[in-house]
């Protein structure tokens, strides 16, 4: 699968249970001003959502070991994101 993210990528991770790839880079919208991303990604290269990230370059990116949490190396700052899958919930 070849993935076109649009993104200067920096780093891509795979969680542990190999169900969701984490692409981190930069995107330039405007002439001056490149907002820093991190853009997630199922097994067979559908884009599931992005998310935007305060500061400037993405120096790091890891996955937890349970694959819900991610850890960002952002200039000298570390932040950590609780990913929730998307669940299927039904009733009867």
């Amino acid at each position: 699968i070849i993935l076109r993210t649009g993104l200067k990528l920096g780093h891509c991770r795979w969680n542990s249970r190999g169900t969701v790839l984490a692409c981190a880079g930069t995107s330039r919208h405007t002439d001056k001003k490149e907002l820093s991303l991190v853009e997630f990604y199922s097994p067979y290269g559908i884009k599931l959502r992005t998310m935007k990230v305060p500061g400037g370059i993405i120096h790091g990116l890891t996955w937890e070991g349970g694959g819900l949490r991610l850890a960002l190396a952002v200039d000298s700052f570390i932040y950590f994101a609780n990913i929730r899958p998307d669940c299927q919930w039904g009733l009867f």
